[in-house]
This record gives structure tokens, sequence and C-alpha cells, in this order.
């Protein structure tokens, strides 16, 4: 009881909250059930923002800059990173057109189990995560 107290007053609470409801209860350990250790490290890194992006690593001290390697004036956030930068924009279209409007929804991209093998794709495709990530096998 103290935990979930304690839980529920903390900022992660609130930004993961925003992206899946139920993410700390049984629905995420049924999405993830099958899924390899990289992509359930993937899904979880963006949904709690400790993805290995330079606005994180900044945070970490672990580069100089938070901006995007290729948009040089905007950080390179999860959002960015997903939705923006436009380096990625010829992987960003498949996705777009595999999900219709709901591509650019976070909380469905990182909670639909559809949505998922699209996200991996994309992440596959930008070579972005690669030297932490690997490759990330598609879900089954």
């Amino acid at each position: 009881a103290r935990w979930a107290t304690l839980w529920s007053t903390s900022p992660r609470f609130q930004h993961i909250q925003c992206i899946d409801p139920l993410a700390i209860k049984r629905s995420f350990l049924k999405l993830t059930s099958s899924y390899s250790k990289r992509l359930t490290g993937l899904l979880i890194g963006l949904r709690t923002r400790h993805l290995l992006l330079n606005q994180h690593l900044f945070r970490l001290t672990k580069t100089e800059s938070p901006h995007c390697p290729h948009c040089l004036q905007t950080e390179e956030t999860i959002h960015h990173f997903l939705f923006e930068c436009p380096q990625y924009i010829a992987a960003r279209h498949v996705m777009s057109r595999a999900l219709g409007r709901k591509s650019t929804s976070l909380s469905h991209v990182l909670s639909d189990s559809d949505a998922i093998t699209h996200l991996v794709r994309y992440v596959n495709q930008t070579h972005r995560l690669k030297s932490t990530l690997g490759d990330i096998s598609m879900p089954t």
C-alpha cells in the first residue's frame, strides 16, 4: 500500500498514465509476455523516457548536447524521434500508411500489438538505436 501511494504521487506515474493507464497492471505483462527482452526494453524505455536518445543522455551527462544529430536546434526527444525528425521521414511514412491517423498517437503506438509491429519496423529502419539495442526482432 505504501508503494502504491508513493508511486501515484510520482511525476513518472503521471507520464506513464497518459501513455497507458494500465501500464503497471497485467495488460502490459500480457502484451509483452511473448516479446524478446530487447523489444520489451524498447517499450519500457519509450514509456519511461529513459531511451538512449540525446535528451536522456544529456541529462545523464553522457553527451554534450540534448539536440538531435540531424536537427541541430531541436532536442532529441522520444516524440521528435518517432514523429518529427525529417531524417526518418521515409520510415515514418511506412508506419503512417499502415496505422493511419493513430500513427501519431504515442499511446496507441506503445500499447497496441499491431502498432508495435510497425514501431519495431520503424526503429529498425532508422538504425538510430542499433548501437545500443541491436536489431529488434518482430513480435510474435
